[in-house]
């Protein structure tokens, strides 16, 4: 049985790529925006910031401690 701590900590390590998925699905959606707006400038540039990559560790960290929460789980529940 998975514990709520477990659950909590392997849900908020999806966190950030939840983030990421919505800001790609957002790049390409905007110049679709923009034509049916009005026919704006459509053109985009996209510059990835190494503060990005911080959600990436972010991410690595709270899935670490999920496992290393749920090995903790198992353990004191007695099973394997």
């Amino acid at each position: 049985m998975i514990s709520k701590r477990t659950k909590t900590v392997l849900w908020l390590s999806t966190l950030p790529l939840v983030l990421i998925a919505g800001g790609a699905a957002w790049a390409v959606i905007y110049p679709l925006y923009l034509n049916l707006k009005g026919g704006a400038h459509t053109s985009y540039f996209i510059a990835f910031h190494v503060r990005l990559f911080r959600l990436l560790a972010v991410t690595m960290v709270l899935l670490i401690c999920g496992v290393i929460s749920h090995l903790f789980d198992r353990q004191m529940n007695g099973t394997k």
